[in-house]
């Protein structure tokens, strides 16, 4: 019969059913093919499939690889609650259970993934149901595009801050109720230099340099805009903090966080990019240039000068706006 085990020397083939049966299968409601019952998402379109919650809950859930430039969707954290066990949690959404225990220790909001759109329901609806409390975060929402507008100084008054645009004449009147949030972190940008060169019909690299700078960085935000303010040390005229004026710019900006907590008591503090950065880098990486200065030719021969620009500001953006939209 063709259900029996096929057997070869009285040693049968195999012990047991391989596969799923026909009616086990669950067609796709976009290109109708037949899927697995172990999977959420078709595996030739990637389209959700209908699967009932009891029937999800027990898949393994890896979310899909997606590239910088793909719009996607950021699982954010924004209360542990119960906290969850650490082992549910990461047989759940397919992260080790140790790191799971690290996170929990980290105050949210905290990002967990960045996935595909489609795959953003089924990763929330999960952390919910384990004790945690997240959000949804849309690329598109962030408008990543435009960058914050950068200050070159502010002049307080008793009711309104005037904020000077860095690059332009424009003076922006804020109300000091409107201020609702401040996000303080850090821009950290690494290059690296080296000189390539061929040695018998080998690539050689050689005389390589790093530099590196980090600038402490904060971005002001209203409760009409989205987009921010942002203060960088240098080129701010710190002469608005008056006899807190320091000759040092890392004294000046501690001076001018107090200042602002001052003058600004009711508005949100976020000082946790730092301690996030480890978990930032695998959600949002930090943004890599390569560079090229070209050839060169010396008394060695010829030689080409490439490097690269490793950069967290946009990071930190995303960071910092996902902050501000979880207000």
């Amino acid at each position: 019969m063709a259900d029996e085990l096929q057997i070869i020397d009285g040693i049968p083939i195999r012990s047991e059913q391989i596969g799923f049966s026909a009616d086990q299968l669950i067609a796709c409601g976009k290109c109708a093919k037949a899927n697995p019952p172990n999977r959420l998402n078709c595996f030739y379109c990637g389209e959700a499939l209908e699967v009932t919650p009891e029937i999800a809950a027990g898949i393994r859930f890896t979310p899909s690889e997606i590239e910088d430039w793909e719009q996607g969707v950021s699982v954010v954290v924004t209360d542990w609650l119960s906290g969850g066990d650490p082992q549910a949690i990461a047989s759940a959404i397919s992260i080790e259970s140790e790191l799971v225990a690290s996170l929990v220790m980290i105050e949210p909001p905290l990002p967990l993934f960045r996935i595909r759109p489609e795959e953003a329901d089924e990763v929330a609806s999960r952390l919910s149901r384990l004790g945690l409390m997240v959000e949804c975060v849309e690329d598109s929402s962030l408008a990543l595009g435009k960058p914050p507008i950068r200050l070159k100084g502010i002049a307080f008054g008793n009711d309104s801050w005037a904020l000077h645009s860095f690059n332009s004449s424009d003076r922006n009147v804020v109300e000091i109720s409107e201020i609702v949030l401040f996000v303080v972190g850090s821009l950290v940008t690494t290059t690296v230099e080296s000189k390539l060169k061929r040695k018998r019909k080998e690539i050689e690299e050689f005389d390589e340099h790093l530099a590196s700078s980090d600038h402490a960085v904060i971005d002001v935000y209203t409760s009409t805009d989205e987009i921010g303010f942002r203060i960088l040390p240098h080129g701010f005229d710190f002469s608005c903090l008056g006899k807190r004026k320091s000759l040092v710019a890392g004294e000046n900006i501690r001076n001018l966080l107090e200042t602002l907590h001052e003058l600004a008591p009711k508005a949100a503090f976020d000082r946790s990019y730092s301690t996030k950065s480890a978990i930032l880098d695998c959600v949002w990486p930090r943004t890599v240039a390569n560079t090229s200065k070209g050839i060169e030719r010396n008394w060695f021969g010829v030689q080409r000068g490439v490097g690269s620009i490793t950069s967290n500001e946009a990071q930190f953006t995303r960071y910092s706006r996902t902050r501000r939209k979880l207000l």
